[in-house]
């Protein structure tokens, strides 16, 4: 019995991982050179922005509704539901043409990434947290898990970017024929082989109603949220540290063009930065070098003010090194932030809490970039981007010495 549910773990979690390489690429693969097919659809650039920001208006709408939905039915069906729903988008983008539908079609697209939210993944930390025989090895299972799937979904961004940057050379929008075709294929790989047993709120339901139940939920999901000061810090944190990565993702070829680098560095770059992100999935949130960054989280400035110095003085190349240690430091921080909230989550209430922490980071990275976008008016982006990191660096390093000590996170 125990070898048969470790093998089941073991399948389960391989079928999540092969399904979420093959989600990353399939969205990937248009991505690559998402401007000129939209472009080439009948859009225009402001057209493009607003869909962008429909986009982000739907998953701040619908992202924490759905975590708590998660929570209440099947996470296996609500995750193949929204796989179901990107096929559908990537369907209408290939048949569609002109502004109306291809924003409908983006706002299907937001609602499949809200769906997601709380479901296979929460179900695995769950299972990790249900069969470790302590708290330590289920922390240490969690956190192999976010480490994982992280380097997961980089491969399959860069093997869906770099065919998507080929093939669309040669095939056109049928690029998102091959999407879909992914989509259906991740679909079938949870079908077949994610076995991992649920976890569920426990109610009586009699005279109880789906909509009092979901108000319910919400409001205990709160109320844990208020009760648990470790929850609260890695919200906090996670919060402002995808403000640096939302800037790092938008602006970092806009600051190194400001800086004289050309263009034909920029792949180059682009994989540098992933695989950046793919090694810092091996440093998990229980590694010395994690908790050193936890502990010193002042030290840890010395590489976001090198980069910001080296920006100044109008060195680009010289910025690189310190900067990838910069990104390559955040990473592993939101690594751990994840991790961190997963296991403080209690396992009725997972996919609630993490797409609350998932909501609001998304905010956190909107309003970030919304202040860039007014800073840019006044300065380039080559000084502009590392005052913007470094300002952001000191909220996080000040809310790290703060809730470190608070939640006794050192212990």
């Amino acid at each position: 019995m125990y070898s048969s549910s470790i093998a089941h773990r073991r399948s389960s979690t391989h079928s999540f991982f092969v399904s979420s390489c093959l989600v990353s690429a399939a969205m990937a693969m248009p991505h690559a050179i998402l401007t000129p097919l939209l472009l080439n659809k009948g859009m225009t650039l402001p057209q493009i922005t607003v869909m962008q920001a429909l986009f982000s208006l739907v998953i701040l709408l619908t992202e924490f509704p759905s975590g708590v939905i998660a929570d209440l039915v099947n996470r296996k069906t609500l995750y193949i539901a929204s796989k179901i729903i990107l096929a559908v988008f990537f369907l209408m983008v290939f048949a569609g043409t002109g502004p109306v539908i291809l924003m409908i079609a983006w706002g299907i697209y937001a609602l499949s990434a809200s769906l997601n939210s709380g479901t296979l993944d929460a179900a695995l930390v769950n299972n990790a947290k249900a069969t470790a025989l302590d708290q330590r090895q289920a922390a240490q299972r969690i956190s192999w898990l976010v480490g994982r799937s992280s380097q997961i979904d980089i491969s399959g961004m860069i093997i869906g970017g770099t065919l998507g940057g080929i093939l669309y050379t040669t095939i056109g929008y049928n690029i998102y024929l091959i999407s879909a075709l992914l989509a259906v294929l991740s679909i079938i790989s949870v079908l077949l082989w994610f076995q991992i047993p649920e976890t569920h709120v426990k109610r009586e339901r009699h005279n109880t109603t789906s909509l009092q139940l979901f108000r319910s939920h919400i409001s205990e999901s709160f109320h844990t949220v208020r009760e648990s000061s470790t929850v609260q810090f890695y919200i906090v944190l996670m919060t402002v540290l995808q403000c640096i990565i939302q800037i790092h993702f938008q602006l970092w070829q806009g600051s190194f063009l400001d800086k004289g680098l050309s263009e034909n560095t920029f792949l180059f770059l682009y994989l540098t930065f992933q695989a950046i992100g793919f090694l810092a999935g091996f440093l998990s949130k229980q590694s010395r070098f994690a908790r050193f960054l936890f502990a010193h989280p002042f030290l840890i400035s010395i590489p976001i003010l090198l980069f910001l110095y080296a920006s100044l003085m109008s060195t680009g190349i010289a910025s690189l090194i310190p900067y990838s240690a910069f990104i390559f430091i955040c990473t592993i921080i939101v690594n751990s932030c994840r991790a961190g909230i997963n296991e403080a989550a209690p396992m009725e209430k997972i996919g609630a809490i993490t797409s609350l922490s998932s909501a609001l980071s998304r905010l956190g990275g909107i309003l970030s970039l919304c202040s860039m976008a007014v800073a840019l008016h006044y300065a380039s982006a080559g000084i502009v981007v590392p005052i913007g990191l470094a300002a952001f660096w000191c909220c996080a390093a000040a809310v790290i010495v703060i809730g470190y000590q608070s939640t006794q996170l050192a212990h």
